[in-house]
């Protein structure tokens, strides 16, 4: 494993596996939602964006963590792992609602940007936690049909860890 991709909803726990799993195998670790993201909530247009992670990829070795299904083509051309964080929607559900709340008492600025999530955010059409929900069903059809189909990306080692116990056994098999 050397160029892996970890996906999953919003509040799977992406970041914090992938930064584990990226230090433990020595490599680096990039993270789709810092090179997304602009200043005010602006996002990057799909040309920046690709721009971008074909930029960060050109790298030997590295830990992707992030969905954006339109970057597919870009982010699995060179992919030798895809790891599916496919926990249960109430584990999700939970973890997403608690991180907004935590995140918007103290307004902890996310990926080097002075965007930060509130309580205005988070009960409005824009909330994380509503993007979860929404996006949950959608995501779980899409992942599952790629992991059921291997020829949709041939020579790819898909691993699905469906709870944070299998996610933390598999980190501690990792040798460096």
């Amino acid at each position: 494993m050397k160029r892996i991709n970890v996906v999953g909803t919003s509040g799977s726990g992406k970041t914090t596996f992938s930064k584990e799993l990226a230090q433990k195998l020595n490599i680096e670790y990039i993270e789709m939602d810092r090179l997304y993201w602009k200043n005010d909530w602006r996002g990057s247009s799909d040309s920046e964006l690709l721009h971008s992670i074909h930029f960060a990829l050109k790298s030997e070795s590295w830990v992707l963590d992030g969905n954006y299904n339109r970057t597919q083509a870009v982010k699995w051309e060179h992919l030798d792992t895809l790891i599916w964080l496919d926990f249960p929607f109430y584990l999700v559900f939970y973890r997403v609602l608690k991180r907004a709340i935590k995140r918007a008492i103290t307004k902890e600025k996310l990926w080097n940007t002075n965007n930060y999530e509130n309580f205005k955010l988070l009960f409005s059409k824009d909330s994380i936690v509503l993007w979860m929900i929404t996006s949950y069903p959608t995501m779980k059809k899409r992942y599952s049909e790629v992991f059921e189909n291997p020829n949709v990306i041939p020579q790819v080692k898909m691993i699905r860890l469906k709870s944070p116990q299998q996610a933390s056994v598999f980190l501690q098999q990792i040798k460096g």
